[in-house]
């Protein structure tokens, strides 16, 4: 790789690096604030999932831009021949189209992955604060439903609320809220 090839990829990691800070920043989508307005509960873990989503963004984003300035000064330092350069061939509209193919295939990736490590990292911290704080999940069925289908645990057609969160208490390791109750009683 050349000296134009560095300055390249370090635009393109730029540009990536600033699209996801901007995704970081997006403030919530209208429809979610008409529901949040209009008193509509459809997801719980909704706000939660969000800043998970929005924390990666911005990490990724700011690890693109910061490699993408390191590349930018190592480019700066380099001297090699001429013949090592892969992309002085291309006119400006070549380059365009090459900068703006890689763009956004590194981006599709790196979203991708970040989705990826960001559902992990929620089902991970939910099924910690429900497990650390033991909580009463007969007192909100919606939640206790969300929380279970978050986590895996299937819903049956012939479940009753009751059982399925007895089938969610068993996958988090919880004591059933009746043995809750005489712990507490103690």
């Amino acid at each position: 790789m050349g000296r134009n090839d560095l300055e390249f990829l370090s635009l393109a990691l730029g540009i990536v690096g600033t699209f996801f800070i901007c995704a970081a920043v997006q403030v919530k989508r209208p429809k979610h604030i008409l529901e949040d307005a209009f008193g509509v509960v459809t997801e719980h873990l909704r706000e939660v999932r969000s800043a998970v989503l929005k924390r990666n963004n911005l990490f990724m984003g700011f690890g693109c831009n910061v490699i993408a300035l390191l590349l930018l000064i190592f480019s700066r330092n380099l001297d090699m021949p001429e013949h090592y350069v892969l992309l002085d061939g291309c006119d400006a509209f070549g380059l365009g189209g090459i900068l703006l193919g890689f763009g956004v295939l590194l981006g599709m990736v790196l979203h991708w992955a970040s989705r990826i490590y960001g559902r992990r990292y929620f089902r991970r911290m939910v099924f910690e604060v429900v497990t650390e704080n033991r909580l009463p999940l007969e007192t909100n069925v919606a939640l206790a439903i969300e929380v279970g289908t978050l986590l895996g645990v299937t819903r049956d057609p012939d479940d009753t609320v009751e059982s399925y969160i007895v089938k969610l208490r068993q996958r988090l390791n919880l004591p059933r809220s009746d043995e809750r109750m005489r712990l507490r009683a103690r």
